[in-house]
């Protein structure tokens, strides 16, 4: 299943509250960009956005700045700050529980998703210049330990590291 979001871009920075749209789009919308979410490489891991290793037209990582909600198995690539991608798996949600005719979360079970957060940056091995997935730990290693795991159903456990 694809979901297409809707979301209005600046600059490569997304302005305001992404308005996020659950019914299908068509992909050739001329309206504003899609954004699509969709299963990762055969796996249970939802993606939002690009996939993570996506070069630019340099051939560096296009956004090395993602976030991992660990509980929902659901991978953030969009531009912007971790805070930013937190928000934005938030309002989908909230848009998913309103289609079903679900109250919207409420604030205190929206910051226990927040911070289900694993804080994921891309960077370059110093030494061989592959790509690194750095988990950030952030105080939790067992989040940070449950991220690297899942990821590594997806990528080389050699790739994938916590900070």
């Amino acid at each position: 299943m694809v979901i297409h979001f809707k979301m209005f871009y600046t600059n490569k920075q997304i302005i305001g509250n992404p308005a996020i749209c659950l019914t299908p789009y068509p992909p050739s919308s001329t309206i504003m960009p899609l954004i699509e979410a969709q299963k990762f490489k055969d796996s249970d891991i939802l993606l939002i956005g690009e996939d993570p290793l996506t070069l630019d037209e340099q051939g560096k990582i296009k956004n090395g700045v993602h976030t991992f909600i660990v509980s929902y198995k659901v991978y953030i690539n969009i531009p912007g700050i971790h805070s930013m991608q937190r928000e934005l798996f938030i309002d989908y949600l909230n848009q998913e529980r309103e289609r079903i005719g679900q109250p919207k979360l409420k604030s205190c079970e929206a910051d226990v998703i927040k911070n289900d957060g694993a804080a994921i940056v891309i960077d370059y091995d110093e030494e061989d210049g592959t790509p690194v997935i750095w988990i950030r730990n952030d105080g939790n290693e067992a989040r940070a330990k449950r991220a690297r795991e899942i990821l590594c159903e997806v990528y080389p456990e050699e790739m994938v590291r916590i900070c």
